[in-house]
C-alpha cells in the first residue's frame, strides 16, 4: 500500500520557516526546506518493512525536470519536446480559455510587460514594444481563416502600423536614462577596461558635462613654460626664474589674454591704442645677425 502526500501551497508546511516581513507585515515563507511530496510504502504488494521517502521543494523541481528531459523514458523513446507536468500558471490559463477565452488572453498579457501596442489595420498585425529594438507581433485571422502566429521582429510589423497605446516617459525617467547611458559610455572611453586609441598622441575624448581635469591644467601649464623658456633662448635671453615658479593657473592666464571690449572714441579726437599695438617686437637671433 502506498499513500502520497503533496504540499502544494507556496506557505511553509510546518510554520518552521515563516517570518513576518518588515515592510508589509505580512507571513511568508523564506528558505523552506521542509518536505514537498512524502511517500509511504508497506506491504503487500510492497516492501515488508514500511518506506518513506520525501523530496524538498529543490528535489522535487530536478526530479520534474529529469522527467521532462527524458531522463527515465524507456530506450529508444523519441525525445520530449513539452513537458508533461502543467505549472499552476499552465493550469489558471487552461481554466480560463474554458470558461472565458478573452480573459486568457488578458491573463497572457499580463506577463509580458511592454510600453508601446501598434496594430496595422491592412495585415491584421498587433505588435508589442518590449524594449528599443525587440519587438513581439501576433499575426491575427484575416477573412483566408489563417491561423494565429507569434514572432518576433526588430520593429513594428505590417504595411502601415499605427500607435494605439504608449506608456508615457517622465522626465524623471528621461534623466535617470540620459544619465545612465551617460556613464555608461564615460565607463567605455577611460574605464579600467575600456576603450583605448591606438595613437597615443590622440586627444582624449570629452562629453559636453565633463571640465578639464586638473591634470590637465598641469600638463599645459608645464608645456606653456616650456615654450617660454625656448622663446628667450631664441632671442638670446638668460632663463627666466619668474617663468618657472609661476603657478600653472597664471601660465595659463598669460597664454589666454582677455582684451576689453572696444568703447567709444574718446573726446579731444584723440585715438585709442592698445599696449599691444606700442609694444617692442621681439627679433630672431638670425634677424640680428643680418643687420
Amino acid at each position: 500500500m502506498k499513500s502520497y502526500y503533496v504540499h502544494r501551497l507556496e506557505s511553509c508546511a510546518t510554520g518552521e520557516h515563516v517570518v513576518i516581513d518588515e515592510e508589509t507585515q505580512q507571513e511568508v515563507t523564506k528558505d523552506c526546506t521542509c518536505p514537498a511530496l512524502v511517500v509511504s510504502a508497506s506491504g503487500p504488494p510492497g516492501p515488508v518493512t514500511p518506506h518513506l521517502m520525501q523530496w524538498s521543494r529543490t528535489e522535487l523541481a530536478r526530479i520534474v525536470a529529469e522527467f521532462d528531459r527524458g531522463y527515465f523514458d524507456a530506450e529508444g523513446s523519441p525525445p520530449r519536446r513539452l513537458s508533461m507536468f502543467v505549472s499552476a500558471f499552465q493550469s489558471e490559463l487552461l481554466d480560463l480559455m474554458e470558461r472565458n477565452p478573452f480573459a486568457a488572453v488578458v491573463r497572457v498579457l499580463t506577463q509580458c510587460v511592454f510600453d508601446r501596442l501598434d496594430f496595422c489595420f491592412t495585415t491584421y498585425q498587433v505588435s508589442f514594444r518590449l524594449m528599443p529594438g525587440q519587438w513581439a507581433v501576433i499575426n491575427l485571422p484575416d477573412d483566408g481563416g489563417k491561423e494565429i502566429t507569434y514572432r518576433t521582429a526588430t520593429e513594428p510589423a505590417g504595411l502601415h502600423p499605427q500607435t494605439l497605446w504608449e506608456r508615457p516617459v517622465s522626465d524623471e525617467e528621461q534623466q535617470a536614462t540620459e544619465a545612465d547611458i551617460r556613464a555608461q559610455v564615460r565607463e567605455l572611453l577611460t574605464g579600467k577596461d575600456g576603450w583605448a586609441p591606438a595613437d597615443k598622441d590622440t586627444t582624449t575624448l570629452l562629453d559636453d558635462e565633463q571640465a578639464i581635469t586638473p591634470i590637465s591644467l598641469d600638463d599645459l601649464a608645464a608645456a606653456a613654460a616650456q615654450l617660454e623658456e625656448w622663446e628667450r633662448q631664441d632671442a638670446g635671453e638668460a632663463p627666466s626664474v619668474r617663468a618657472l615658479s609661476r603657478t600653472p593657473a597664471e601660465i595659463v592666464a598669460s597664454l589666454l589674454p582677455v582684451e576689453p571690449a572696444p568703447g567709444p572714441a574718446r573726446r579731444g579726437g584723440g585715438k585709442a591704442t592698445s599696449k599691444r599695438a606700442g609694444a617692442k617686437k621681439r627679433v630672431p637671433p638670425a634677424a640680428k645677425d643680418k643687420k
